[in-house]
Order: structure tokens, then C-alpha cells, then sequence
């Protein structure tokens, strides 16, 4: 292995981050990959502020990708959080680290589970036990030269906010950050331990409640209802392969029962009907309540009452 840089400065600002080969994309990723395992604490700190001046600098061309900066900042992020951190650090590290996850946050895929998308994920999950010690001031001296994806100066409640979410480990609340990105005209709340309730600009209720359902990972059973301003509304609700579907349209409610699996999703079923009528699994009249749906629904905490689903919940 070559012997790795040393003395690396974390008083680097983007405007003075020269674009040379010293601090080139691929000398970045190569510290960040090869050397940051074996480096002090100090050093892997300097690695990750180069990165985000990088980033900043517009050294890559692009943040997704394999040669896109994620990779990098994630790379270089697991390695600050995977070794020792003296106490001293401990503060600095943390706030450190908030701008660099903030910042594969504003970056990461929301549409689909992208690589990225997992990567940011999996870099939150192992980095997580940094963010307590995180110090808002300290996060907004280290983010004050930094803009973020829309090329605003990056907030440093925005910042915390992110962290905070990562710490709790909810995925409603996590699946409720990607909604409301991706529809900023929809009110996402989250209704006890497993129910979300979508409600704004809303056309196909189930549509809506599906496409949540999707972003909900590591949760079962769960469930998601969604009400357009007409008052018809939808709920899906997840256990495990099973899928199902209530629907209120005009007063008249419907049940049904699909069969999920790796390559069907909740999305794909409210978006083809001949995909949801291949996977269905028949109860009778889809007029008719049957017992698994009651069982799935009650334990995700969907209002019953003798069988009969109540009125969405609404929040004002």
C-alpha cells in the first residue's frame, strides 16, 4: 500500500480548494477508500471536509453513479464512524459528519431504490450513533460555506433535522421525509406505530396509498390510508406478501387481496389492472370484509368498529 497523506488540514474552504491532481476525484476517492482505514481519527476528519470542499469545488461532474461523489463521502464517512474517535474529537467529528449525511440526503435518488438510495441508508444506519453528540453551533460554522442540492446556503436546522431523523430509526417518519419531497402538495402524518395518512392534492387515493407503501421499509405489518378533498379515500396495508386494499369511492367500500412478492410490488398493482387481477386472491364479493383483512388492519392500528372500517382520520 502506498503510505498514506498526512497532515491534512480541515481548515480548507471550497473557494481555495484547488482543482489540482493533489486533490483530484480520484486522489480523493483513493484516500477515502485506502487510506482512511488505517488513519488517526484527526486525519479521517480532514478526509471527509476535503471531500465536501471537493463536492463543493464541482470536482466530480455528478453526484450518482460509480464515479459520482456518494460513493466517495459515504465511503469516507463509514471510515470516520468505524474507528476510535478521541473524546476530544467527539463534537467535531459528529457535526462534521451531519453536513456530510445531510448532504448524500439532499443528493440521494427519492423516486426509486437506487444504489445511492440504499447507500444513503446503509451510511445512516452505521453512522447514526455519531449524532448525539452533534453541536448545532459547530454544525453551522462547518456548513456556512456550503450550498445545498437547489444551490441555497445550507440551513443548519436542516442539517439537525436530518440527523434527528436518522437517530430515532422510524421508518414512518424516514418514509414521510421521502413523500413530502417527491409531493410537496401532500400532508404526511404519522398515526401510531404502523399507519401513515396522506392527505392534499391527492387523484387516485390508492394509487397515492400504494406508492407509500413502497417507501416503507423494514416494517410489517403497516399501512397507509389516503383521502382525496372529496372525501373517497383508500388505505393500503402490508404484511409480509400480503396486500390489502379497502376502498371508499361514493360511500361504497370494497375489499380486496393481493399477493406480493420481490418483483410485484404495491405501485405495480395500483398501476396495472391486469397485474392486480393476476395476483388477487378472492374472499367473494369485494363488498364483503374478510378475516385476514381485519386482522392485518387492527394490528396496524386502522379504526374497526364491528367489522366496519371508520371514517380516515383527519389532521388539521
Amino acid at each position: 500500500m502506498r503510505n498514506p497523506p498526512t497532515a491534512l488540514s480541515t481548515n480548507a474552504s471550497p473557494a481555495s480548494t484547488p482543482t489540482t491532481p493533489a486533490l483530484s476525484a480520484s486522489t480523493l476517492s483513493r484516500a477515502a477508500t485506502d487510506y482512511a482505514p488505517h488513519l488517526p481519527a484527526i486525519d479521517r476528519l480532514a478526509i471527509v471536509k476535503l471531500v465536501l470542499c471537493a463536492i463543493e469545488a464541482r470536482i466530480w461532474t455528478d453526484a450518482l453513479g460509480d464515479d459520482g461523489w456518494l460513493n466517495v463521502l459515504g465511503t469516507a464517512l463509514r471510515n470516520l464512524a468505524g474507528g476510535d474517535i478521541p473524546r476530544q474529537l467527539e463534537r467535531h467529528a459528529a457535526s462534521l459528519a451531519a453536513l456530510a449525511i445531510y448532504m448524500m440526503h439532499e443528493y440521494r435518488p427519492t423516486t426509486t431504490r437506487t444504489a445511492e438510495a440504499l447507500l444513503y441508508e446503509e451510511v445512516a444506519r452505521q453512522t447514526a450513533h455519531l449524532y448525539s453528540e452533534a453541536d448545532p453551533a459547530l454544525v453551522a460554522d462547518y456548513a456556512e460555506p456550503f450550498t445545498n442540492s437547489n444551490g441555497c446556503p445550507v440551513d443548519p436546522d436542516a442539517v439537525m433535522h436530518v440527523v434527528s431523523v436518522i437517530v430515532q430509526d422510524d421508518p414512518l417518519i424516514e418514509a414521510a421525509e421521502v413523500l413530502e419531497t417527491r409531493h410537496p402538495a401532500w400532508q404526511v402524518s404519522k398515526i401510531g406505530d404502523a399507519l401513515l395518512l396522506l392527505q392534499g392534492d391527492i387523484r387516485s387515493p390508492f394509487l397515492a396509498a400504494a406508492e407509500a407503501l413502497d417507501t416503507i421499509h423494514g416494517l410489517d405489518p403497516v399501512a397507509v390510508r389516503a383521502t382525496r378533498e372529496s372525501a373517497d379515500w383508500a388505505i393500503a396495508a402490508r404484511d409480509g406478501s400480503s396486500l390489502i386494499r379497502v376502498e371508499s369511492q361514493r360511500g361504497r367500500l370494497t375489499w380486496r387481496h393481493y399477493r406480493l412478492s420481490s418483483l410485484i410490488s404495491p405501485s405495480g398493482i395500483a398501476r396495472d389492472q391486469d397485474l392486480a387481477g393476476r395476483v388477487r386472491i378472492s374472499h367473494g364479493p369485494v363488498g364483503q370484509a374478510f378475516a385476514e383483512a381485519l386482522q392485518i388492519l387492527g394490528a396496524t392500528g386502522v379504526d374497526l368498529d364491528d367489522g366496519e372500517v371508520l371514517p380516515p382520520l383527519r389532521v388539521e
